[in-house]
């Protein structure tokens, strides 16, 4: 929230913003209607963009051996582990820029990744 209109107890109707009010903004996201009445909000949104999601399977120990990387390279990141087995379903979602994927991993994160799923 980039800012509100609030109705207080008293029925006193205030603004606030993240830029005027930060530490009231702050306090008004935990509230749960303590401090008023919302009316209305302001949001502050990114432009519309594309993600493409990426999904394969690799080894659990490949997997957590890059997963700082994986966590930084990567807009959104998450891997489900199968128990009793020794790999990972990876999903990775990436803003699309029109690129195939395998064109930007190097050699040793394609041997790494998916020569493990041909085992």
């Amino acid at each position: 929230m980039h800012g509100v209109g609030l109705v207080t107890g008293e029925r006193e109707v205030r603004e606030f913003s993240a830029d005027d009010h930060p530490q009231m903004m702050q306090a008004l996201k935990v509230s749960l209607g303590s401090m008023g009445f919302l009316m209305s909000k302001t949001l502050k949104v990114l432009p519309d963009y594309r993600l493409s999601r990426r999904h394969y399977r690799a080894a659990t120990d490949d997997c957590l051996a890059h997963l700082e990387s994986l966590i930084k390279e990567n807009r959104n990141f998450c891997f489900y582990w199968y128990p009793r087995r020794d790999d990972v379903s990876i999903r990775k979602w990436n803003e699309d820029s029109g690129e195939h994927f395998l064109d930007s991993l190097s050699a040793h994160q394609m041997l790494t990744f998916y020569l493990r799923i041909f085992e």
